[in-house]
């Protein structure tokens, strides 16, 4: 294994560590704020951030107009939409429901890397596929089942999967922006940049600026912490972190190290928010996890 290999994989290690923990800070934080509203609050850091970041660095910015409106799209689904979705879902979800509807984001990578390369999907890959899916599907119509017709659960895990699917088409977008040397941190603030003056007019024009202002200074200091944590290092530095990490490898290859965030987010969501693991998350893991492994075995044997 090249040096360069080790290195992309040891950068990639630190955003998934990072977004292992951020379910569980964001479930936390919601406790004091509405979804939108701590969103807007992340966006406002994290446009702060870029601003100093433009302005001491003054990095090279896209020359041509296909590019920025690749940023523009990239700005506006796989940022801004996706994490309106994460934290709506969320808000009427559990943390260990968003570990396993989010564990079938590499497959949607790389079926979207298959239709683009027109890589051939195998047998095996497609009886993995479709055990993840029905995995899935298990796990979002769960509520109904088993906790007589819980619609607000099912409704958030309905929007997790949402997130799942724009945060895939971001990651994929991510790597055409790399390839035409968009640097990481500098895709990272721009995004969020860009991110913060599409949300803000949104938010600020269906709560009004009091509302706001009152519920950010309402808010608890623990919660304020939450919202940091979430703006500078599972924003900004995550985002430039995995940008930077996937530039030496493959798109999939990547996205494969999303399977390490449930050894991280479940022992946390269970210790600190007293999430419970029962025997319906347990078979929903064991199938989707089962359909992910015969769906990647063919990569692994590359």
């Amino acid at each position: 294994m090249s040096k360069r290999r080790v290195k992309a994989y040891l950068i990639l290690l630190i955003p998934t560590i990072i977004w292992g923990i951020a379910g569980s800070v964001i479930k936390f934080t919601l406790s004091d704020f509405s979804p939108f509203i701590f969103l807007f609050y992340r966006f406002f850091y994290s446009a702060l951030i870029a601003i100093f970041y433009f302005f001491y660095f003054r990095p090279k910015l896209p020359k041509d107009l296909t590019t920025w409106l690749q940023v523009i799209i990239y700005a506006a689904f796989g940022n801004v939409l996706a994490l309106v979705f994460l934290f709506w879902g969320l808000n009427k979800s559990t943390v260990l429901d968003f570990t396993i509807i989010d564990a079938f984001g590499p497959i949607i990578v790389s079926i979207a890397g298959a239709v683009i390369l027109n890589d051939r999907i195998t047998r095996k890959e497609k009886l993995g596929i479709t055990l993840a899916f029905a995995g899935i599907v298990f796990t979002i119509f769960k509520p109904l089942v088993t906790e007589g017709l819980a619609i607000e659960r099912f409704l958030g895990n309905s929007i997790i999967l949402a997130f799942v699917l724009l945060d895939s088409f971001g990651y994929i977008l991510t790597k055409i922006l790399v390839r035409k040397n968009v640097k990481a941190f500098t895709l990272s603030n721009l995004s969020f940049l860009l991110g913060f003056f599409l949300l803000a007019p949104l938010v600020l024009g269906y709560y009004g600026v009091d509302a706001v202002t009152s519920e950010i200074k309402s808010a608890s200091f623990s919660a304020h912490l939450g919202v940091i944590f979430m703006a500078v290092f599972s924003g900004t530095l995550a985002y430039a972190l995995w940008t930077l990490g996937q530039k030496a490898i493959e798109v999939s290859e990547a996205a494969v190290f999303r399977y390490l965030m449930p050894l991280i987010s479940t022992p946390i969501a269970v210790l600190w928010l007293g999430e419970k693991i029962t025997w319906q998350f347990l078979a929903g893991a064991l199938v989707i996890f089962t359909g992910v492994s015969l769906a990647e075995y063919k990569k692994t044997k590359r």
